[in-house]
């Protein structure tokens, strides 16, 4: 493949990860509208956010140095343009019902609830609904990103696109059109019950139009077909470099690490205690999300209250400074309140997460700031992980202390020394008392930056598994499945060593054998015995 349409090919997956996120933040206002489809909603919300952190992986690995040439990247061709066909055409029938609330006056009309039962039928194929569709092409994606790592998920990729390619046959240019051939639009009654004047029929166009694969070769097959090891025949392209031009380079810097954090790739620990319900007690700000828009990037979103409390993090790249933004209420102009993360405490209690101001005097009163409550461990410790994170990467406006870096009711089961990314690192093993997960973490072993976190993983599910874990030599350890959560811009997940290698487990390089073997003794009392 020519670099140039490479370079279409990576502007490609990151325009649709953008529309992902777009689609989604636009179907924010009909949580706050049609509170019985809340939950159904926010789990769509969850899947469009989901894929559009799995087109920015797939973009970031398809840049990878690590990638031999381009001729690897065609293997998957096919099956990353069905991909990014599938999610257009799927992207645009829902921005097609989109326009339909522009015309009504009234924001609390019914026309949220009708809009969001016509995108349900539309998109519904046969017993497959909206929301599973967007699971497939989630799954399907993370699934070629593994693929290209050098890993294998852990379901079936080829069945996963056998039920894809089924789809894409029915949701064609064709089917669209007559789907919205069979809604009624002329002499319906208006939104505020008043006969509508009859509107031509509706002609499907891009709300964004494809630029599509023209160009670029098509092998017509997929890697995961049973002969995808005997390709046509074809010239075998030169190797080449990545592409280091300076709009990669500069789409990758805009790239903030902490995009990727909520990607839904972990199982669920719930906790087995309630706790106190969210809430935030700062001052209410007007506008406050408009306002955060207009010069930071918004990094993350988390639903919390069965999506009643809102929370987001925003960044400045200018003044790599970090905000946090609440917004609680069943319309969230009741209440929306920000601050700055580097003016603020985080610590445990319970199930929630509070965030208290910080003074340069470090009295004993903290006024509380907002009261976070979490369901599952899990999404607990990476935004715990992510706000400690970005205060250390922030400006210093009040100084760190050790406390900061401990998330309380966790057990810390051992602490070793690896060598990971050419850094020593402290690797960590960590058992919730609540819920009884477990976890490790790399953080920075000395120097200013010392117990900031660098990477989590979560093993609960993993260290059932007597024949995965295993010592290789006195040093490493391989980790079959293990899949860390990176907060910091400098890191680098992938190992040099596994990409040369097919379905290679992550390994873990121990400073001295004293803490290989310290580690796995650590690990024992939590394997179920035999």
């Amino acid at each position: 493949m020519a670099a140039r349409l490479y370079e279409e090919l990576m502007e490609e997956l990151l325009e649709e990860a953008a529309a992902a996120e777009d689609v989604a933040a636009a179907f924010y206002p009909f949580l706050s509208r049609i509170y019985e489809y809340s939950a159904e909603i926010s789990a769509v919300i969850s899947e469009l956010f989901g894929i559009s952190s799995a087109f920015r992986d797939l973009a970031k690995t398809l840049e990878s140095p690590r990638l031999s040439s381009y001729s690897r990247v065609d293997l998957y061709l096919d099956d990353i343009e069905l991909s990014l066909d599938k999610v257009f055409f799927t992207l645009n029938c829902v921005e097609y019902h989109f326009e339909r609330l522009g015309i009504t006056p009234d924001p609390h009309t019914p026309a949220y609830g009708r809009v969001w039962r016509e995108i349900q039928s539309s998109l519904r194929d046969g017993s497959i609904t909206f929301l599973e569709k967007l699971r497939m092409f989630k799954d399907f994606l993370f699934g070629l990103v593994d693929h290209l790592r050098g890993g294998r998920p852990d379901y079936d990729m080829r069945l996963l696109r056998e039920q894809i390619v089924s789809l894409r046959t029915r949701m064609g240019h064709d089917m669209l059109l007559n789907d919205f051939g069979n809604l009624s639009f002329g002499g319906a009654l208006g939104f505020a019950g008043v006969p509508e004047p009859r509107q031509p029929e509706p002609r499907l166009q891009p709300r964004r139009p494809r630029r599509g694969s023209a160009g670029r070769p098509s092998r017509r097959y997929s890697f995961f077909d049973d002969d995808h090891r005997y390709p046509p025949e074809s010239p075998d392209p030169p190797p080449i470099s990545p592409v280091t031009t300076t709009s990669s380079s500069s789409s990758e810097s805009r790239q903030h690490w902490a995009h990727a954090i909520f990607d839904g790739r972990y199982r669920i620990t719930p906790f087995s205690t309630q706790g106190l319900t969210s809430r935030c007690l700062g001052k209410h700000q007007e506008d406050a999300e408009y306002h955060l828009l207009r010069n930071h990037q918004r990094l993350l979103e988390l639903e919390l209250e069965d999506g009643g409390f809102v929370v987001q993090l925003y960044w400045n790249p200018s003044a790599n400074r970090a905000m946090i933004l609440c917004m609680s209420g069943h319309s969230w102009d009741k209440s929306q309140s920000y601050f700055p993360l580097s003016q603020l405490g985080v610590s445990r209690q319970e199930t929630c997460l509070q965030l208290y101001h910080l003074s340069q005097s470090r009295s004993s009163t903290r006024p509380l700031w907002a009261r976070l409550r979490f369901r599952c461990y899990e999404r607990m410790v990476l935004f715990f992980c992510t706000i400690v994170a970005l205060r250390v990467q922030g400006p210093p406006d009040v100084p760190m202390t050790p406390n900061d870096y401990r998330l309380d009711g966790e057990k810390m089961l051992g602490e070793f020394k690896i060598h990971d990314d050419d850094f020593l690192h402290s690797l960590r093993i960590f058992k919730d008392r609540d819920s009884g997960g477990v976890r490790l973490e790399a953080a920075v072993y000395s120097g200013e930056l010392k117990d900031t976190p660098v990477w989590t993983a979560f093993i609960t599910e993993r260290i059932g598994d007597r024949t995965g874990i295993r010592r290789t030599n006195q040093r490493i350890i391989q980790f079959p499945g293990l899949h860390p959560y990176v907060f910091s811009p400098d890191y680098s997940v992938s190992q040099p060593q596994q990409q040369q290698r097919s379905q290679a487990p992550f390994e873990l390089h121990f400073a001295k054998s004293e803490d290989a073997s310290g580690f796995m003794e650590a690990l024992r009392p939590l394997r179920p015995r035999q």
